[in-house]
């Protein structure tokens, strides 16, 4: 086809400015829609020359927003820069008949041929079976012959795609991708095409394409790599990969919720492997699972143990049967005889039950100490260290007992039991050894593990060697020691029934067994095991089992075995299919997982637990272990969930987190990545509720902020709170934090988002368009500016765009790219019309431009109505307000965040800068009638900006600090002219008053604005003009003058509320502050005040408004006297007594009082309470009775009231006879404040004092009384 030169006009440099921002942000292009589009533009491609002529280009596809017959046709456009402007140069309509929303747009090289291709995805639209089975992508190449075309010519002038593709979906299958991101993703030498899917036919693919034709004769092959909706089945999800301490985990217990927050919660110890720096000191953490990641909520060291060994036990329970749960830890002994010779060998940390998550004694410096511990009677310098333990009542008392086998041959086992665990930590528990392995017939032995059934104790030999321990319920005999063919078993001894014929199986690992290496399966048979060899590991390279665990990890209730080694990270299930127990084939050995260390031969995984913690009936594994030949990294905790997984869900957006790794976002914020894994996609643990739905529309960016090989995920909330989250993976899952809350800037929804370096300062900007904020159309930067990440004080954000419509539109494609010669990156943005015009692509570009702000150009120190700066030159940035107020020079107002000013260039009536003009202005601080202006040397212009919105005013605070508002634009409603103010005759200028009806000020009408050629306005008006000055004092401080711009500035004939500015009458004021004595209860009272003001002549009703000023509490909203008409309000004697009976304990009421009025017959002009009020001590005289006439029984001092107190308090005490008294305030520090009482003698009766801290600062203060030989003492709070 013909090359299409339309030059497309543009607004150059339209801009807009960020009022808290250094740089300026211009709009260096605005691209219209084409006039046939109705749906506005769908995404774009910006800052690439696929054709190779030197000029960058802008490829655009359309939208279907509102299903007109335009919209509906997919088309494609091309723009080329041609030094100035925009131009476009090319477009084709695609052969496609009907399209939806949200087209996805990217440029690759599918094929590495070098030649550029544009990848398209058109979202569905069936029309009724017209278009049931249309290509869901297509592909435009460029024919490397540089021309500005892209794809095949159809010969009749139109341009067909290269490559097209359906998905071979069956007809009228909902598939349609809304965001899509192009890369080699496996590392196989292809570029791949991800994308998120909005109709959850994939939720999320992939898929690439193979040698696209020149001439688009379908000789293309096109592969799916992945389908996030094809089942993956029996597959092990890690969920959590949680970094390890030094030395590794120890033990991990987990499933409870001992806060009774809701989240599950999982508690670890360390473990020391190398006897070096922090692995020595035993800590012990808290983890909570939050929205599908561990969190690690809680840690704490153990002073009283200073250091440890290898192996500790950990099991979780309630010991005492308080109710909170305690985790009992035995940190292994690491003798010293110097340091720690005989360390408590069992520790008990209990949940406080106050809802934190905390656990144990606070010690006050960030450490927490056990609630109980016991170094059981262990002589000094003696190694005994526990091995396996388990909680349970094994002797049938009713109260649990912690059984343990223990490897330094003193104990060899043990049975302890303690009673009534302190809250405090106060050391008043009660422990007891129950029975030992000394002397009971177990002989000298190393045991590696223990379990309990029922009242039965085995305890595990390294030889072999199993010995069985009975609980009679007053003794504990040995039953029988039994060698059962294996060789050691080693954290592995566990407690099942696998059949579930109510008799329970023993399930161990054989650590050195030379022949078997197996998972055994003992019986019981009287008093012997029969033990039958289940799962041979013999075979493999690494088979020395050091931890079995048993549970049902897939919810089909039969049990399976999660088996570990030393000398691997590999980790295997070992899943019971039901039968014969002791039958080997009845059991399916697989491999669970592996890898967590990244090297082979090395680790050992002897830590595991299993627990439900999603409530979906299956357990999930935790394992970890010790960094055995691990020389660096170490063994981390993994957790993960077994079963069959696919996506499920409608996506909206996807980004790429590292080399390997994809994830997708849906409109609800959760999260569903995919990895691969060498060979295939894995589906990735999904997490759901990260920011309580607060979700995601096409914003979603990534960015490796903190330089760790893994993006951080952003976006901003589309529901409407305007915040933007950071995704940042912790332990293997992502935590979500709030970086930045744009809402108080304006926006509510947030759509659209790109991530990048746009000042090349080496810092991550984020940009995010919206659907809905204030400004309309608001676009907004955040900036990271360095330190910690995840601190909402390290990100800056500003409003960098707004208003490119009136009215409506939906900012939700946003790119970041270099669109000129300079080395920033600039900003390209569209969108969808919604409810509004249809939105351009606009090119926005960053200035930084040295100015000063004008606050610091105005200063006035001293206050005298001068600048202190006058006669400096200064450079300022600032949107001009105003039109010029001379016909002969330039007298303008420029206004930027900070102040507005004058700019006065003598001579130049050739130049006018309207108003929105952002304009740098250079030149010299000066002052003409008190006016301060810049005489300016050089006005620049840099572009159209935002016009800020007037100050609105009333006339008090205008006319209370003039000065403050000189130069800015402001408006004032409400108002009326003054009876003397004439309207000057057209063509002339003159001075002019407006009133509120309370205060007045001077307008002056200018005639070279062409103000005065109008009439005289209809009042009441508001108006709006420019704060400026006409004075000939010296100090310049009065002249004060409003300058309107035009006619316009007038807003006539409009409603206007009454006045404010109404008061009281002398009689009712002189009650304010006193009392009001109230002598005769027949007698009425009469408050008073002055009518308000209505410019629009209504009728007004009035109303009274009294409170208690004691607590603030509304007593009484009456109308005034006469159903409201009159301005007074009449009140009865009686009605004041039976208030301070009810309210009061003394015969005095302090109440305060205000006017309301408003006009019944306007009301939507509101109800205007009075600037006026009144405060008044009504006092009882009639009914009241002198409380020192009453004489107490006996001596009282009652707490001051109120307490709290600011700033007086009343102190109030009795006397039964005649005393000297004092009565003294002190300070906290026993300091006398002041005396209230000096040795004074006082009759017996009643008494008040008053206390007075107006002096002093807030704290706590102690008043003493003393009468005769009595004292009290008690304290008072002062809160200022």
């Amino acid at each position: 086809m013909m090359k299409i030169k339309t030059t497309i006009i543009l607004l150059t440099l339209l801009l807009s400015v960020s009022l808290v921002a250094q740089d300026t942000y211009v709009r260096s292009a605005v691209i219209p829609v084409p006039g046939i589009e109705a749906g506005g533009f769908g995404n774009v491609v910006a800052g690439v020359d696929f054709d190779g002529d030197g000029n960058l280009e802008i490829y655009a596809v359309n939208n279907n927003w509102g299903d007109s017959p335009e919209e509906v046709i997919p088309r494609l456009y091309k723009y080329e820069f041609n030094g100035t402007t925009w131009d476009s140069v090319w477009s084709t309509v695609l052969d496609i008949p009907l399209q939806n929303t949200w087209p996805t747009l990217n440029k690759a090289d599918l094929d590495n041929d070098g030649k550029m291709e544009l990848v398209w995805g058109v979202p569905n639209n069936f029309g009724g079976g017209t278009n049931s089975t249309p290509s869901r992508f297509v592909i435009y190449e460029y024919p490397g012959d540089g021309s500005d075309n892209m794809g095949v010519s159809d010969g009749a002038g139109g341009w067909l795609p290269n490559a097209r593709w359906d998905f071979n979906l069956p007809a009228d299958t909902e598939m349609r991708a809304v965001s899509a991101i192009v890369g080699d993703f496996d590392k196989d030498g292809v570029t791949e095409v991800a994308f998120a899917d909005r109709r959850a036919k994939f939720s999320l693919a992939m898929f690439s394409v193979s040698d696209v034709p020149d001439n688009g004769d379908g000789s293309e092959t096109w592969t799916q790599e992945f389908d996030g909706n094809t089942p993956q089945t029996n597959k092990f999800v890690r969920n959590g990969v949680i970094d390890s301490p030094d030395g590794g985990f120890g033990n991990v217990v987990a499933g409870m919720d001992y806060d009774g927050d809701g989240l599950i919660e999982m508690y670890a110890v360390n473990n020391d492997w190398n006897d070096d720096g922090d692995e020595l000191i035993p800590t012990l953490y808290k983890y909570e699972y939050v929205a599908g990641g561990w969190v690690k909520q809680w840690e704490t060291v153990v002073a009283s143990v200073p250091q440890q060994n290898t192996w500790p036990v950990l099991v979780a329970g309630d010991w005492d049967g308080d109710g909170k749960g305690e985790v009992i830890w035995t940190p292994i002994n690491n003798l010293d005889a110097t340091n720690n010779p005989n360390p408590d060998r069992i520790l008990v940390y209990e949940t406080p039950g106050d809802g934190s998550d905390a656990m144990g004694v606070d010690n006050g410096d960030g450490t927490w100490a056990p609630n109980a511990a016991w170094n059981m009677d262990v002589p000094d310098m003696t190694e005994m260290r526990p091995q396996g333990g388990v909680l349970t009542d094994v002797d049938g008392d009713g109260a649990l007992e912690f059984v343990f086998a223990e490897r330094k041959d003193y104990y060899n086992w043990g049975v302890v039991s303690v009673s009534d665990i302190p809250d405090n930590g106060d050391g008043s528990e009660t422990w007891t050894m129950e029975a030992n392995g000394i002397g009971a017939g177990a002989g000298s032995s190393v045991y590696r593990d223990v379990l309990v059934d029922g009242s039965a104790i085995y305890v595990f030999d390294w030889n072999g060697d199993v010995t069985h321990i009975h609980a009679t319920g007053t003794s504990y005999d040995t039953v029988k020691v039994q060698n059962i063919g294996s060789s050691w078993v080693f954290r592995s001894a566990n407690v099942v029934d696998l059949d579930k014929d109510g008799t329970t199986e023993f399930v161990v690992g054989d650590y050195g067994g030379s022949g078997s290496h197996s998972v055994w399966v003992l019986q019981k048979d009287a008093d012997s095991l029969i033990a039958s060899p289940v799962a041979n590991f013999t075979a493999n390279a690494a088979n020395r089992i050091t931890t079995v665990r048993v549970g049902d990890i897939d919810g089909d209730s039969l049990a399976d075995f999660i088996v570990g080694f030393r000398g691997t990270d590999e980790v295997y299930r070992v899943a019971y299919q039901g039968g014969d127990v002791a039958d080997s084939a009845n059991y399916v050995i697989s491999l669970l997982d592996s890898g967590v260390t990244g090297g082979t031969g090395i680790g050992q995984i002897d830590v595991a637990a299993l627990a439900d913690i999603d409530g979906d009936g299956a357990d999930e594994v935790f394992y970890a272990g010790p960094p055995r030949s691990v020389d660096s990294g170490l063994l981390d905790m993994v957790v993960g969930d077994f079963g069959d997984w696919t996506i499920g869900s409608s996506l909206y957006d996807i980004v790429q987190v590292d080399s390997s790794t994809i994830v997708g976002v849906n409109l609800n914020g959760d999260i569903f990545p995919i990895s691969y894994n060498g060979t295939s996609w894995d589906i990735g643990h999904a997490q759901v509720g990260l920011n309580s739905e607060n979700g995601d529309f096409l914003s979603s960016v990534s960015y490796d902020v903190d330089g760790d090989g893994v993006n951080e995920i952003f976006y901003g909330e589309y529901w409407g709170t305007g915040q933007v989250y950071m995704l940042k993976q912790m332990n293997g899952a992502y935590t979500s934090y709030n970086i930045a809350d744009l809402s108080l800037l304006g926006a509510s929804r947030i759509t659209g988002g790109a991530a990048g370096d746009i000042d090349g300062d080496g810092n991550v900007d984020l940009v995010f368009g919206t659907r809905s904020s204030t400004p309309n159309n608001s676009v907004y930067r955040v900036k990271y500016t360095g330190g910690d990440i995840t601190d909402m004080s390290s990100w800056k954000a500003e409003l960098i765009d707004s208003d490119i419509l009136a009215s409506g539109g939906q900012i939700d494609d946003i790119h970041l790219a270099n669109m000129d010669d300079d080395a920033n990156l600039e900003i390209v943005y569209t969108g969808i019309p919604r409810s509004g015009g249809l939105l351009p692509i606009v090119v926005l570009d960053v200035q930084t431009i040295e100015a000063e702000p004008i606050a610091d150009v105005r200063i006035d120190s001293n206050g005298d109505g001068v600048p202190d700066r006058i006669g400096e030159e200064v450079t300022i940035k600032g949107i001009v307000t105003s039109n010029s107020f001379s016909s002969s020079s330039v007298l303008i107002a420029v206004q930027d965040e900070t102040a507005g000013i004058v700019l006065y260039q003598s001579g130049n009536d050739s130049t006018s800068y309207a108003i929105g003009s952002l304009v740098l202005v250079s030149g010299s601080v000066s002052q003409y009638k008190g006016l301060t202006e810049i005489s300016v040397t050089d006005i620049i212009p840099l572009g159209q900006g935002t016009v800020p919105d007037p100050l609105t005013l009333t006339v008090d605070e205008y006319s209370s600090d003039f000065e403050a508002y000189e130069g800015l634009l402001i408006k004032i409603n409400a108002l009326t002219k003054t009876d003397d103010s004439v309207w000057p005759d057209s063509g002339n200028s003159g001075s002019y008053y407006l009133t509120d009806g309370y205060k007045s000020f001077k307008l002056y009408l200018d005639r070279d604005v062409n103000v005065t050629d109008s009439p005289e306005p209809t009042f009441p008006v508001n108006v709006t003009g420019i704060a400026a000055q006409y004075s000939s004092s010296t100090p310049p401080l009065d002249g004060y003058q409003l300058w309107p711009r035009f006619y316009e500035d007038f807003e006539q004939d409009v409603a206007a509320p009454p006045s404010p500015y109404f008061f009281f009458t002398d009689d009712t004021k002189a009650l304010d502050g006193g009392n009001l004595d109230i002598t005769d209860a027949a007698t009425d009272y009469i408050f008073a005040w002055h009518p308000a003001v209505d410019l629009n002549g209504d009728d007004l009703i009035y109303q009274v408004v009294v409170w208690n000023e004691a607590d603030g509490n509304i007593l009484s909203q009456d109308m005034s006297d006469n159903n409201g008409v009159d301005t007074t309000a009449t009140v009865s004697g009686q009605d004041m007594i039976d208030a301070i009976a009810a309210l009061s304990s003394d015969s005095t009421l302090t109440i305060g009082m205000t006017i309301r009025t408003t006009p019944p017959a306007s009301p939507g002009d509101g109800i205007i309470p009075s600037v006026d009020t009144i405060r008044v001590t009504l006092v009882d005289h009639v009914t009241a009775v002198n409380d020192r006439n009453l004489i107490p029984k006996e001596f009282f001092v009652d707490q001051n009231y109120p307490n709290p107190f600011n700033p007086t308090t009343t102190i109030q005490f009795g006397l039964p006879s005649d005393s000297k008294v004092s009565l003294i305030i002190y300070d906290i520090l026993g300091r006398v404040v002041t005396t209230l009482i000096n040795n004074q003698t006082m009759a017996a009766g009643v008494y008040q004092r008053q206390f007075d801290a107006s002096r002093l600062a807030s704290g706590t203060y102690i008043y003493r009384l003393q009468a005769n030989q009595k004292v009290e003492v008690k304290k008072m709070l002062l809160l200022k």
